[in-house]
């Protein structure tokens, strides 16, 4: 009788042991993974300061997540992210931009009201604003076409913020005509009808 009470007692214990041995491993067993830090656009080029690290059980992981940050540094978003949002592999595209001879990409600045409506493929105007000092008249760049987003994170004392750009592919000759008004900030972007 003292027999099987001493083995009545034992064999729940060891039971939960068990169990909460079990439990708590999968707990421990921790692992940390890239997640979206801020908003990221589609065809945007994901940058380090758009990264950050989401600690999750390993069981808990979604299937066909993204565990290393090297695998998203340099890659174009796919899918539009938001912050705490997981990077998958089918969600990531590698950039290739078919760029003819008579063609060159340019680096222009987005305008903030602009931002949520510019995605990659949308086609732009660019639109010369001032001729002081360039000798060049006004003139307008249609079908320049957006090919990826960069996003630049400036952090200073005062104030962060946040400026958007698009790399746009425009025909070598117009690059020419744009460069004065580029650098001098002398133009407008307006979204082109399709």
């Amino acid at each position: 009788m003292k027999n099987r009470v001493i083995k009545l007692a034992v064999i729940p214990a060891v039971l939960v042991a068990l169990l909460s041995y079990i439990f708590i491993s999968r707990q421990t067993n921790m692992i940390q993974i890239p997640v979206a830090k801020n908003f990221i656009h589609q065809g945007e080029i994901i940058d380090d300061s758009d990264i950050t690290f989401l600690k999750l059980p390993s069981y808990a992981l979604p299937q066909g997540v993204i565990k290393e940050k090297e695998k998203l540094v340099g890659k174009r978003a796919g899918v539009t992210r938001v912050a705490g949002d997981f990077f998958y592999d089918d969600v990531i595209k590698t950039v290739y931009v078919q760029v003819y001879e008579d063609e060159t990409l340019i680096c222009v600045n987005i305008p903030e009201p602009l931002t949520q409506f510019i995605t990659e493929g949308t086609k732009l105007i660019i639109a010369t604003t001032s001729t002081s000092n360039s000798g060049v008249p006004p003139f307008a760049v249609e079908d320049a076409e957006v090919v990826s987003l960069l996003s630049k994170t400036t952090n200073n004392i005062v104030s962060g913020s946040n400026t958007r750009y698009a790399i746009v592919k425009v025909k070598k000759d117009q690059a020419v005509q744009l460069a004065y008004a580029l650098k001098g900030g002398e133009y407008t972007v307006i979204i082109q009808r399709q």
